[in-house]
């Protein structure tokens, strides 16, 4: 009856274990969830602000008739979209 009870024990143990391992393995898929979400969220507010950016570029850069006039106004936009990085 001994070794019956030591392998009953050995196996509840190894079960136990086996649901904590599984518990850890869902609450990490949750962490990980929530930080890729936060990554694809920054990304997305990134992406829109260049694309903004870019829209007022091409608008303005439209109504320009010279060279030199536009192309300070190419630097200017590269300047504040380094700056938001």
């Amino acid at each position: 009856m001994s070794k019956n009870f030591e392998f009953e024990k050995l196996a509840q143990e190894t079960a136990n274990v086996g649901r904590e391992n599984v518990e850890a393995f869902i609450k990490s898929g949750a962490i990980f969830a929530k930080g890729f979400e936060a990554i694809v969220k920054t990304a997305s507010t990134l992406t829109q602000s260049a694309a903004e950016k870019q829209a007022q570029f091409a608008k303005r850069s439209s109504t320009l008739k010279h060279l030199t006039k536009l192309l300070k106004h190419k630097i200017k936009l590269l300047k504040q979209t380094s700056m938001s990085l």
